[in-house]
């Protein structure tokens, strides 16, 4: 999976599971989450999308243990390592957990009138 199609299925599970909230700033920090996982974790992930009343939230999980999300604050030249920093500044809450062999990177975001 590559990051257009990890966004079209999270854009699917929301509008499948009555999401109504940012749907454009879920996308994006998913783009963010799963950028990383391919960069730098360079495992198979599967990203998963749970929508209950009051918030969604989205995980992407990988197999790499050995690097775990660490915000960055980059220089203004910098072209790059400003991710991490738009899903802390963007979501209602974010962080990671150990998964299985990997970790699972996750952000929360509320629902602005519940589900259908």
């Amino acid at each position: 999976m590559n990051v257009r199609a990890a966004r079209e299925y999270v854009a699917d599970a929301l509008e499948a599971q009555g999401f109504h909230g940012d749907t454009e700033v879920a996308l994006l920090l998913t783009s963010e989450l799963v950028t990383n996982a391919v960069r730098h974790a360079a495992t198979p992930f599967e990203i998963t999308v749970d929508v209950d009343p009051d918030r969604v939230r989205v995980s992407v999980i990988d197999e790499d243990v050995d690097h775990g999300p660490r915000v960055r604050h980059p220089a203004p030249d910098d072209t790059n390592g400003r991710g991490l920093l738009l899903v802390e500044q963007l979501s209602a809450v974010w962080g990671s957990d150990r998964v299985g062999p990997g970790k699972s990177v996750w952000f929360t975001l509320p629902s602005a009138a519940g589900v259908r």
